[in-house]
Order: C-alpha cells, then structure tokens, then sequence
C-alpha cells in the first residue's frame, strides 16, 4: 500500500511539473511600433584629420527606404558631409578632411528622406590635426 501511495503523490507531483509553463523570452518588437534610427558609429575618436571613418545604423519597424547621412558640428545645423543611402545599407564612408576642425565636437545623423524626423543621432565624436 506504501508503493502505490509513493507512486501516486509522485505521478501527481511529475504531471503538476511538467504542466506548469516555463518562462518565456518577451517577444521581438513587432513592425506594429514607432520607427526607429540607430547610429552606432563612428565612434568617439579622436580622428585625424585626412582618415576615413565610417558611419554606421541599424533601425527598427523601417522598410528599406531612402536616408541622408550627414556629419555636423554639435550645435549647427548646417552638414559638413551628407550623402543619400538606404536604412538598410547600414554605412557608408565618408572623409575626415580639412573641413573638421580639430578640438571640435561633431555627430553623424541618419534621417529618412520621406520623414526628416525619424531620425537617429551617433554619440560625438572629436577630430585631431593631420600627423
């Protein structure tokens, strides 16, 4: 009688494990949310002046659609370089030259064509004379 009581209060106890859900992992952002622009490079330097850096994002609920990537100088708006790409070509080059003063701050932004507000800011970066 001592086996069988053991082996029901363990069968119960195994079918009470096994039926109680196990944590799940939250679900990936679906295309239901805001559209979202992330740069991820150049990161902060310095740079000398004369290289090549590269910018660099990823983005969120967007199709592949056409951006501008520009680089500016923290505080102006006006572009230093700009450049038309796609969101999902993810970088593109562009030249550190004399145009860059060295000792200054500036960001690479990457903003859709067809909404200039969805747009994604990079982290500054600063700029050092040609060696």
């Amino acid at each position: 009688m001592k086996s069988i009581t053991f082996s029901l209060v363990l069968a119960i106890f195994v079918a009470f494990v096994y039926s109680t859900p196990f944590p799940q992992a939250p679900e990936a952002p679906g295309d239901g949310g805001e559209p979202k622009i992330v740069v991820a490079g150049p990161g902060p330097g310095p740079w000398s002046q004369g290289s090549e850096q590269v910018a660099s994002w990823w983005s969120i609920g967007i199709e592949d659609e056409p951006v501008t990537v520009s680089t500016l100088a923290e505080g102006d708006p006006t572009p230093i370089f700009s450049a038309d790409s796609t969101v999902l070509a993810g970088s593109l080059p562009f030249p550190i030259d004399d145009k860059y003063s060295p000792g200054t701050n500036y960001i690479v932004e990457v903003a859709l064509k067809s909404n200039p507000e969805v747009k994604g800011t990079g982290e500054p970066f600063t700029v050092t004379p040609a060696s």
